[in-house]
């Protein structure tokens, strides 16, 4: 598999966007500074110190008022009278007719007793929380809410004027980003599961590069590789626990996380390859013999049908699961099943290519799953192969 292979058709037409990335960029940097412009006089005029300060004597006092003082005494007056009388009866030993008698005389003054305690601790309750409001009413945060003029906020938001290509101009934007991500050998996923940090990041690197390079591809590995640290391979590591697959399962892919976390990049590899087709199959809901071709179609149409880019389905067809038959062939970064299961390694797998299978199992284990036909309802398979 030769590093110069050739895109689908699809992915060379967003490339040709690429060109016009700057130009496409410089809209939404200025609504950005906008924004700013327009709300900064509003944030350097708001009070900060004090009112905190006040806000919190405020509610210092509601905790510290005499009714909220009531209710604890009241509350240990009735725990240390019950537990008295508790005392006091313990040292006696009665027989069953005396206790009965007791247990008699008894039970009408405890009843009373706690009817009484009960009431008096409702009523202060009631007093105590009608000062609370009253007090939460006038404190100085309340007032200081009060105070603050929204008006420049709303102004700004109305002038913005953000028109309807706007949004064809994101999706423009995010073709070319998957794009780059494809050409630079990382599984798209990559930053489609992360947050906007890192999709703005490589948008950056973008924008200040001319084209596809080698230098560009070791900027935005250093972005990718830095920004899955192992606190978020952990995280993803328990969202796996939490999905619907086999206990058995959970685990080995858990250890194909740690042995990543561990830099043992050859196990984790080795492992995530042989368990990205029992993935889908479980997506699919097949559980018999199923071949390469008619898995790689059917999750293609899965991809589609989650209303995903098929991007992702042609960078696994393409790159993942195609043939690889001598050392030649391999791909630096890239987890090639083929090469994997055949022993082609020109030397030990790297980082990227381990992320790479980590990312391809999270995306599939992440797909909404196929929808069962009439005819899986009904016991008929669709699994046996041809």
């Amino acid at each position: 598999m030769d590093e110069t292979y050739n895109l689908p058709e699809s992915l060379r037409k967003s490339i040709e966007l690429q060109n016009r990335l700057q130009e496409s960029f410089k809209p939404i940097l200025e609504q950005q500074a906008r924004i700013q412009q327009l709300t900064a006089p509003l944030l350097n005029s708001l009070p900060t110190s004090n009112l905190a300060v006040s806000a919190l004597n405020g509610l210092n006092h509601m905790t510290e008022s005499p009714a909220v003082q009531l209710i604890r005494e009241n509350s240990m007056l009735m725990q240390n009278a019950t537990a008295s009388l508790y005392k006091s009866i313990q040292p006696f030993r009665l027989d069953n007719s005396i206790w009965e008698q007791f247990h008699t005389n008894t039970a009408a003054v405890l009843d009373s007793y706690r009817t009484a305690v009960s009431g008096n601790l409702a009523a202060s309750l009631c007093a105590s929380m009608s000062m609370v409001n009253a007090q939460i009413a006038a404190s100085p945060a309340l007032q200081w809410i009060h105070s603050i003029d929204f008006s420049p906020w709303i102004d700004a938001f109305r002038n913005l004027h953000i028109g309807d290509n706007f949004l064809k101009r994101y999706r423009e934007l995010n073709d070319i980003c998957l794009t780059a991500l494809y050409e630079c050998k990382w599984f798209p996923y990559a930053s489609w599961s992360a947050d906007l940090r890192l999709t703005r990041e490589i948008y950056e690197v973008l924008s200040t590069s001319r084209g596809a390079s080698k230098r560009r591809e070791k900027r935005i590995d250093k972005l990718i590789l830095g920004y899955y640290t192992p606190q978020r391979i952990r995280e993803i590591k328990r969202t796996w626990k939490d999905s619907d697959l086999e206990p058995h399962i959970k685990k080995i892919l858990g250890q194909a996380l740690e042995a990543h976390l561990r830099g043992e990049y050859a196990l984790s590899i080795a492992c995530l390859s042989t368990m990205w087709e029992g993935l889908i199959h479980h997506k699919l809901h097949i559980t018999g013999r199923y071949s390469q071709k008619k898995t790689g179609r059917d999750f293609t149409e899965l991809i589609k049908e989650n209303d995903l880019k098929p991007v992702f389905g042609e960078f696994y067809e393409k790159l993942i699961v195609c043939d690889c038959n001598t050392v030649d062939e391999v791909v630096e970064g890239i987890p090639n099943r083929n090469g994997v299961s055949h022993s082609k390694y020109k030397k030990y797998p790297n980082k990227k290519a381990s992320l790479n299978a980590i990312l391809i199992a999270d995306f599939i284990i992440h797909l909404e799953p196929k929808q069962e036909t009439e005819e899986h309802s009904n016991g008929q398979t669709e699994n046996a192969q041809p």
